[in-house]
């Protein structure tokens, strides 16, 4: 079964790296894999940014 599945990964994590990031989605059938210019913790560092990726996800469903 195939969930539509959005993997956010942050450019400036340390604590989960882009390349952590590019396996996961790599790793779950049809995954999509956006990036923020953030750290571990997107959504309270970049909120509208964050948001916006889940909407046009959401939206592209």
């Amino acid at each position: 079964m195939a969930v539509p599945t959005l993997v956010i990964g942050g450019l400036q994590d340390e604590a989960t790296p882009l390349a952590m990031s590019q396996a996961i989605a790599g790793a779950i059938p049809h995954a999509k894999l956006a990036t923020i210019d953030a750290a571990h913790v997107s959504a309270v560092e970049r909120p509208a940014e964050f948001a916006q990726l889940l909407i046009d996800f959401w939206r592209s469903l």
